[in-house]
Formats: C-alpha cells, structure tokens, sequence
C-alpha cells in the first residue's frame, strides 16, 4: 500500500508522468549506431486494396495484390476479414461488399485520416531495426505491411513479414473504441506510439519461437519478462509504461508495492503454482489485480517477471539471444536472486 499526499490534480499527474512514463534504458548503455544502416518502408495493403473499391476490372487489381503481397494477401482474405479463398470465383464479390460498407468505409477514412502518412511509424521501426542488428545481427529483417481490417485482427508475424492493423491504434480516447466497449485497460495501448512495442515483440517472439518453458505461474511470469525486456534493448526510446500497456498511474503502483507484491506471491507459493485460476488471476488482462488493494494494475505476473529478467540480465551479463532462449525459468529466478527490499 502507497501513500500519496494530495496535491492538485494537474500537478499530480504531470509529475506521475514525468517521474514513471519517463525514458528507462535498463543497463542499456548509449551505443553508437551510426555505423548501422536500415532500410525501411511500410508497404500499404489497405491503400493498394481500397483502391479496387470501384473498379471494373477488380480481377485484374487482385492479381496485382496477389503479385505484391502475396501470402499475405491470401491471409487477409481468408483468415482476417473472412471473405474466401483467393482463388475462389466468388471471392472478389464478397471482398467488393466489404470495400463498400458503409461503416467499413466510415472508420477506413478515419483511420487514413490519421495515417495517412507512415513516416513517423517508419522513423520508429528504423531505429528499432538498428537495435536489432545490433544485438541480433543474424535475424532478417521482415518486410512491413500495414492494413485494414474492420477491427477485426492484431499484429500478423511471420517468417519475413510483419503486418501492423491501423485500425488499432487510434488513439485511447478514439470514438470507435467506446461503441465497441473495449475495456479501459486496453484502449491504453492502442496508441500510435505502441505500434512499435507491439511489433517489436510480436517479432521477437515468433523469431524465437518463444512460449512459456511450463505450466506455473513462475514459467508464464518469465515469459512476459523475456519480451518486456526484449524492448528494453530494442525499444529504449520507448517508456516503461509503454513497453507493458499501464497508465502512469499503473506503473507507479507497481514500484511502490513492489515488496508487499513479491512477498504476497512467495508466502503462498503462487508462483509455483498451475491451477489455471491462478495464471489467469496473475497473468491475464484486467483492470486490476484480484485480491490486491485498490490502484493494482491487471498482468502483475508480466511486470514481475520482467523485473526477474532485468535482474537475470544484470547478474549474468548474457547476450540478449541467450536470454531470450533459456528455458529453465526457475534458473532464471534462482541466478537473478531477485528480492525487492522494503
């Protein structure tokens, strides 16, 4: 439990924000890049795909889109927006009625009015690439789509593509958020400035191929941990509360109980356990933690397990590949003696 004094509302937050959404480059030292160079464009699917919403000849665009994008292209018709195989004869008649919705072109136009310039996005992910070839020089860089998709689909990642939905990332106080009564705790991170943490780690894992090592709360813990500080070295522009989708107000909590929580999960070997209620209850999304005091952010299990991680990182000076590929989550607990003073 934390004690605040009261101060003017205004005041309070801007020190909140100030003091825990500040810039934390965990033992990221200040590396010199400018010998790495990066070339990055975003290819726009949802540009090149809208454009076909009156044509004649949509066939004729289709291929062009089957030319360009590829398996990507077959993955949005079939599994994204659901309107059939790409091959299918009656494919292009579905994909037309969803192209001239109205409510589809409704929030489409507002979404292109927001981004209808990428360079920002673009300027993010080419200093997020240096990082990465940097600390992971052998990976390839994917290819970078953005689409459309109704609302209806997160990041796709795989092999040598990365695929970002502009869709969700509006803005928390977006319109189109609140008549889909998407949570609080979630509107938080559909923010232009997550797109890079949310491809950043949709890339990182599905490179390493990663999943938690077993079925404790501990295993799930260090699995979060793992990709939380993945961005701290590939994403250190970006703030802590950022990184793991909190409010200023959220991440404060955490340093503040950070003791009181650690011990609360020890004292009843919660972080041994694998009774599904308990990985829910600790590493699920939420508004606020179940049985903890009021303030309590949701996922704690992922901002503890980062913690661990960081502090695994600091006692073993390990390349970030390594870390990212140790399995034996207990070990990683054990050599990072993890143990938040009061």
């Amino acid at each position: 439990m934390y004690i605040m004094y009261r101060l003017p509302k205004i005041l309070s937050i801007i020190l909140l924000v100030f003091l825990f959404s500040c810039k934390t480059e965990t033992d990221s030292k200040e590396l010199d890049l400018s010998h790495i160079s990066v070339d990055i464009k975003i290819n726009r699917f949802e540009k090149d795909l809208f454009t076909l919403q009156n044509s004649d000849s949509i066939e004729e665009g289709l291929n062009e889109l089957n030319e360009k994008y590829g398996l990507f292209y077959h993955s949005f018709t079939e599994e994204i927006i659901k309107v059939g195989n790409y091959q299918d004869p009656a494919m292009p008649y579905y994909l037309k009625m969803f192209l001239n919705d109205k409510n589809v072109l409704e929030a489409y136009n507002f979404t292109m009015d927001k981004y209808a310039s990428l360079e920002s996005v673009e300027a993010d992910f080419i200093e997020s690439f240096k990082y990465a070839k940097h600390y992971m020089p052998e990976k390839r860089q994917p290819k970078l789509v953005s689409f459309y998709s109704h609302f209806n689909y997160p990041i796709v990642v795989y092999d040598s593509l990365l695929a970002i939905p502009l869709e969700k990332y509006l803005g928390s106080n977006c319109e189109y958020y609140d008549l889909l009564t998407i949570p609080g705790y979630k509107k938080v991170s559909m923010n232009q400035e997550n797109i890079i943490t949310d491809a950043m780690s949709a890339w990182v894992n599905e490179q390493f191929n990663l999943k938690p090592s077993g079925t404790m709360v501990l295993d799930e813990m260090i699995y979060y941990g793992k990709l939380l500080y993945a961005l701290d070295l590939l994403t250190p522009f970006r703030e802590d509360s950022i990184k793991i989708g909190y409010s200023a107000e959220h991440l404060k909590w955490c340093f503040d109980n950070e003791p009181q929580v650690w011990e609360f999960l020890m004292q009843k070997e919660l972080i041994f356990s694998s009774d599904a209620k308990n990985i829910k209850k600790y590493i699920g999304e939420g508004p606020f933690t179940p049985g903890f005091p009021d303030g309590s952010p949701g996922k704690i299990g992922h901002w503890v397990g980062w913690q661990i991680v960081r502090k695994y990182a600091e006692n073993t000076d390990l390349p970030l590949q390594k870390i990212l590929l140790e399995e034996n989550s207990q070990k990683i607990l054990q050599v990072s003696k993890y143990k938040p003073s009061k």
